[in-house]
This record gives structure tokens, C-alpha cells and sequence, in this order.
């Protein structure tokens, strides 16, 4: 039970303190009104003050870490005297002008099991005057009512009840049952190294007695001494706290994961000073290492064995029945990232590219997902150009960005050695999975067809492996119109070419397909453009009109200057959708490069007093078109403009068909209600294309 704290006016007990050669008998914690100790002799102890609400003391000490620092508090504990504080979770006793003598003093009742007391002194300040005799620190351990020590007195001195005393002069004298870090014999001055641990043998104390605990600072001179201790407690009654974990320098991967790839690790940790602690590395009980804690608590178990896979350790510290465990758990990787083929499957036979194969990297302890990149695999014929992380170490690797397709035949995908790694620091080894491509045609990347010209497929191809009689070949134009082709011969493949012209303005879904004979059908698909010039960043109704917005003004020039500005001069990048250009309009004059000529047109223009809206006539190139026959073209109709749920793709394409037709009109036409406004699409484009709809 917790001892409440106390009134200035506490029990008396007499005590002898040694001072060098002085004997004082002082009569404890009676005070005058100025806080000074007044000198009396009692012939009968008072007994200890009760526990909260008349109960008796308290079993074992309480607040002996020095946690609760409030001595209003139930649970604070100690009796203090003179200037004793508790700071920052230690007792600090002190000597000030009006108190010499400082204390800290507590009454409990011994419990069962209870092997040792013991405490840490972590600084020590004692000074010393011709006059007086010097100042000294004392720790004693009484009978509550006899006043009797309970265990050996320090040895050296007469006439006094402490186990331990130390001197401003650096003598430590101390009982035979206890025990000093860093001193050996009583009487002398060792060279104390601070923290010093104090430990008291309790097995010769009776269960149950109710005993005293004093830790006293006797000034008598200048008022500059101080001590600091924390950490009392009691042997088998006080479990301690413990903190584990896995050494950094055994730790590979990332420190403080628990996942490494040593087979002998170190294991490091806190707990009370000098503190027994034990390991059991395999749970039948803790018997596979011992190490005792220094005086700052910390503790070492090196060379501790691990199995492949967790490993769950138990480290306990303390003495029995009071011991505290502490589970840790480590994962033993040593073998690097595997890799397995998803898509295509191993060993399959294909007909498609998908563009991309899937993979699945696969560990014990989890993929380091950022050592992911292009390098990570070879793919026969073709290079990763960028990948995407599909969630638990499925990677998705992308070849056909730049437009590479795969060739015929057996198809190797190769896991590079030591590209990507697991947690623990393992890298891949090499490994290669196989797939077979019997049949596959690439419909290519198509350029913009300008209206009423010839348009060859460009990049077309088909591959095969093994002896395929191919039967047919068409490619379907996306207007109605269908062409067959005549494919070379020889083992492998070649290119497909076929030709056509459009009689409408618009995007069209060019199909290429393939057939062998036993009915096996490849089938690719590309967009193609038809549009009025082969300008794909000029504005196709009226040059100089570059931020599309019907009217020629400064601005128009301004535009090309500033993306001059910010990007240099040189060639314009070819749009993702050939003939599907967003505004701005930079290449004024068509040649698919971006100079200060560009906006020095406009401005020649503008000098000529030719600004104004485009409809007023204008315009470069054809003025008046027919709009598409939506039948005839194969295209949905484009007034009003497509709903909000169409695909951007899409949506974007039948935006600028419809710009691209009836701007051509008119000038009285006028947008369909039900057309998104302008600077919207313009928006739109600029997130399908990644460039900003205006400078």
C-alpha cells in the first residue's frame, strides 16, 4: 500500500552520523520554525506514522524510481527533510543556508521473496572546512521501532547505524553484505566511476518487518553539497523495466525493422543497473544466455544464433518471482527477391502483345518496393521504358511506349542479378522465365493524313513463329472501306503496307488483322487523323489566330515568345494523337519548327491592319468545308459535343473534329448549346497531352 506524504512534524528516531572523526547524536526531522534542525534526545522512538486511511505501511518502498515528483501526491512516498527534491525522476538531496541537513525516509514492511536493496548514486558533491567537520552522505536501514540497523553497519566506524557512509574526503565505508560498484574494502577512497550502484543483502531480514530507509546529506560547512540518486528498489519485489531490440550494426536493410540477413546477431537493451537478464532464443526457457546489466542499465548478448524466417526471442531481466520479459522478434532473410512470370503465363503461346509483361518478385520479408525501375528485366527484342507498381510486389514492365512490339518466337524474360531488393539488403539473383509469340501484328503509329491526299500505313508489321500459312490480310480503313493485302513470304514476318484516301475530315479506327490457317487471328487497331494540312501545331483555319480564339491580337504573338522563352527554339514534339493538336498553335509558318519567326508573323500581320475575328475570311487554306457524313465515316456525330461519361480519348477527339468542322462553316455558325465551353477543353487537353492549354 502507498504511504501518503507527511507533515513537517514526523516520527523521531535517533540516529548517530559519522563525521571524520566526529560522532553526532541528532535527533531526526524535529523542526524549528525557521527550518532548522533542533538537537533533542528521545529515550523511546515514536512509532512509524499509518498508511492512507489508518492502514499500516506500505509492502516493498514506493515512487523508488522517483517517477512521482509532487509530495502532495498518495502515491509519492518518501518523507523529506531540509531542502530533498525530486527532479527529473531523481531524488536530489541538497545543503542550503537554512537547512544543512536534507533526507529522503520511508517506512514499509519488508515483502516476501525480497533478496537485496538497491539504489544508484549518480553524482556525489561534498565539500569540507577547517572549521566544522566535513559533509558526508549516509544511507541506513532501521528497525522502525527498535531503531536498530536490520543489516551489517559500515565497517570502520563506531557508534553509528548507517551500511554506508561517504566522506567529503572520498573514504566509503560500508557493511559487510553490501556492495559498491568500483570499491572493494570499507575504509578506503577508491576512485569512484558515477553511476555507482549500492547493493544491501535483505535475505537475513525477516518477512514482514517493518523497516526504515533513510538516505541522508550532514552538512555542517559552505552549502554547496549535493547528491543524486534514483533507482531504489528491491531485489525480487520490484519487477524493472525492459527495453530490447536488435543491434544496428547487425541490422542490414532498414535499421529497426527486425528483418536482416546475419545468421548472428546482437541483441542490446535497458533495464535496472546490474540487473540479471536472460535469453531464450528457442522457448524452452531462458537458458541460452546470461549478461549482467552495467550501472546505466544497458546490456549486450552477442553472436546470438538465428533459424531462416522469424525468429521470436524472449529476453527476461530481474530476479524471481520480479522479472520482467520482453519478446523480440527478428527475421532471418538471406536469400534475395525471386521473380515469377505473371502475364504472359510461363511456357505459354501467345498471339497478342499486350505491351508489358507482369511480374511478381516475391520474398520473406517484403520487397524494398523503391529499388523497383526499367532495369530490373530483359525482354527479348525489345527495352522496358517504364514500369508500374501494381501493389505486393507485382511490377508491371512496359516496352511499347516508345513503340517497340515483340518479335516472333521464344520470348525470354530475364530477372537482372541485383537489381531488386528485399528488406533485409539481399539483392535478386538472375533468373529467366519463357513464353512463346506464334502470331502478332502491330497496326503502328500513324501520322496525320491530309484531307484528299493518299495515307500509307506507317510501322505496320505481323511476326510469326513456326510454319504459319497465313491466308488473309485486310486492314480496315474505319470509313466502310476494307483492303486486303498481300503479305511477303519467308519465316518471321514483315511489314504490312496498304494504302488509302479519305473523303471526310475526321479520326478513324484503322484495324490491321491476320489470319493463318488453322483460324488463329491476330488483331491490332491505331487512330488516324484526316485533317486539313500537315501542320499538326498550326491552327488549321487561320495561322496567325494561335491562341484559337477567333480574333488576332498581340497576344497571339506574345504566346509563341513566351514558349520560346521557356523551352528555346528548335523542333515542336509530335503529338500523341497525330493530328490532334491543342491550342496554342505555335508553328505559324508550317515547318514544324519553333522560332522567332513564328511570332514575327503574326506581328506583320497585325501591322497590316489584317486583325480581327477569322470568320471576317481571313484564313490559310480551305475556308469552306462539308461537314462529315457521320454514316459514311464511321464516327458518332459530334454536335452536341459527347456526354460527360465518354473516355477522354475520345472526348478529346470529338472536340476538335468538331472545331475542325464547323469553324469551317459560316461565320454566322455558332457553338451548340450543349457544347462544353472552350477554355474546358482546352483543359482537357492539357491533361491528356501534359502541356498547359495556353502560355
Amino acid at each position: 500500500m502507498a504511504i501518503p506524504s507527511r507533515s513537517p512534524t514526523v516520527p523521531r528516531s535517533r540516529r548517530r552520523f559519522r563525521f571524520c572523526g566526529f560522532e553526532l547524536l541528532e535527533a531526526r526531522r524535529v523542526l524549528d520554525g525557521g527550518g532548522l534542525f533542533v538537537p533533542a534526545d528521545f529515550a523511546d522512538p515514536l512509532p512509524s506514522l499509518p498508511g492512507p486511511e489508518g492502514e499500516g505501511p506500505s509492502i516493498g518502498t514506493t515512487n523508488g524510481r522517483f517517477e512521482i515528483s509532487d509530495p502532495g501526491d498518495m502515491n509519492f512516498g518518501w518523507n523529506l527533510s531540509g531542502d530533498a527534491v525530486v527532479q527529473n525522476g531523481r531524488g536530489v538531496l541538497v545543503e542550503s543556508g537554512t537547512a544543512t541537513f536534507s533526507g529522503f525516509s520511508q517506512t514499509f514492511l519488508i515483502p516476501a521473496n525480497a533478496s537485496a536493496l538497491r539504489f544508484t548514486i549518480h553524482s556525489v558533491t561534498l565539500t569540507a572546512t577547517p572549521e566544522t567537520p566535513p559533509d558526508a552522505f549516509e544511507a541506513a536501514l532501521l528497525d522502525a521501532h527498535t531503531l536498530q540497523s536490520l543489516v551489517p553497519v559500515a565497517a570502520g566506524l563506531s557508534n553509528t547505524d548507517a551500511f554506508l557512509n561517504l566522506q567529503a574526503s572520498g573514504e566509503l565505508f560500508f557493511g559487510s553484505t553490501t556492495s559498491v560498484t568500483g570499491a572493494a574494502t570499507s575504509g578506503q577512497s577508491p576512485p569512484l566511476n558515477f553511476p555507482v550502484v549500492v547493493t544491501v543483502d535483505l535475505t537475513g531480514v525477516v518477512e514482514g518487518t517493518e523497516a526504515t530507509l533513510y538516505f541522508d546529506l550532514l552538512g555542517s560547512g559552505d552549502v554547496e553539497s549535493e547528491v543524486v540518486i534514483d533507482n531504489q528498489i528491491i531485489l525480487g519485489f520490484d519487477a524493472p523495466p525492459l527495453a530490447v531490440s536488435l543491434a544496428a550494426n547487425t541490422d542490414s536493410g532498414t535499421v529497426g525493422d527486425g528483418i536482416t540477413n546475419f545468421s548472428a546477431v546482437t541483441i542490446q537493451g535497458t533495464t535496472d543497473a546490474l540487473a540479471t537478464v536472460t535469453l531464450d532464443v528457442d522457448g524452452d526457457g531462458f537458458d541460452d544466455g546470461q549478461v549482467t546489466a552495467d550501472t546505466t542499465g544497458a546490456f549486450t548478448f552477442s553472436n546470438v544464433p538465428l533459424t531462416p524466417g522469424e525468429n521470436t526471442l524472449r529476453v527476461q531481466a530481474g530476479t524471481l518471482p520480479a522479472t520482467t520479459v520482453q519478446p523480440l522478434s527478428v527475421t532471418l532473410d538471406q536469400l534475395g527477391p525471386g521473380l515469377t512470370l505473371v502475364s504472359p503465363a510461363p511456357g505459354s503461346t501467345v498471339a497478342s502483345d499486350l505491351g508489358y509483361v507482369d511480374v511478381q518478385w516475391n520474398d520473406i520479408a517484403g520487397i524494398n518496393s523503391a529499388t523497383f525501375g526499367v532495369e530490373d528485366v530483359l525482354v527479348t527484342g525489345v527495352t522496358v521504358d517504364r514500369v508500374v507498381l501494381l501493389g505486393n510486389g507485382l511490377v508491371r514492365y512496359f516496352y511499347n511506349t516508345d513503340g517497340d512490339t515483340l518479335p516472333g518466337g521464344t520470348i525470354a524474360v530475364q530477372g537482372v542479378a541485383g537489381q531488386v531488393f528485399d528488406l533485409a539488403g539481399n539483392g535478386n539473383p538472375a533468373s529467366t522465365s519463357n513464353f512463346t509469340v506464334s502470331l502478332l501484328v502491330d497496326a503502328g503509329q500513324q501520322n496525320a493524313a491530309i484531307f484528299g491526299n493518299a495515307v500509307a500505313l506507317a510501322g505496320a508489321r505481323f511476326s510469326f513463329a513456326g510454319n504459319h500459312n497465313l491466308l488473309t490480310a485486310t486492314v480496315d480503313w474505319g470509313d466502310g472501306n476494307v483492303t486486303p493485302v498481300n503479305l511477303p513470304a519467308g519465316s518471321g514476318g514483315g511489314p504490312i503496307n496498304a494504302s488509302h484516301t479519305y473523303q471526310a475530315l475526321g479520326v478513324y479506327n484503322v484495324t490491321v488483322r491476320v489470319v493463318d490457317n488453322t483460324s488463329q487471328e491476330a488483331v491490332d487497331q491505331t487512330k488516324l487523323s484526316v485533317v486539313t494540312n500537315g501542320c499538326p501545331w498550326q491552327n488549321p483555319f487561320r495561322n496567325t489566330d494561335v491562341d484559337f480564339d477567333s480574333i488576332l491580337t498581340a497576344t497571339d504573338a506574345v504566346i509563341v515568345s513566351n514558349y520560346i522563352n521557356a523551352r528555346g527554339v528548335g523542333n515542336l514534339p509530335n503529338p500523341p494523337i497525330p493530328g490532334q493538336s491543342p491550342p496554342p498553335f505555335w508553328d505559324v509558318d508550317c515547318n514544324n519548327i519553333l522560332t522567332g519567326a513564328d511570332a514575327q508573323i503574326v506581328v506583320n500581320e497585325l501591322n497590316a491592319g489584317l486583325g480581327g475575328n477569322s470568320g471576317e475570311g481571313e484564313f490559310f487554306g480551305p475556308m469552306l468545308l462539308a461537314a462529315p457524313d457521320p454514316v459514311a465515316t464511321n464516327l458518332t456525330p459530334f454536335a452536341p459535343v459527347p456526354a460527360a461519361d465518354t473516355s477522354a480519348a475520345e472526348y478529346s477527339h470529338a472536340v476538335a473534329l468538331w472545331w475542325m468542322t464547323t469553324r469551317s462553316l459560316e461565320p454566322a455558325a455558332t457553338v451548340p448549346s450543349a457544347a462544353a465551353p472552350r477554355g474546358d477543353e482546352a483543359a482537357l487537353w492539357a491533361s491528356i497531352w501534359g502541356d498547359e492549354p495556353s502560355e
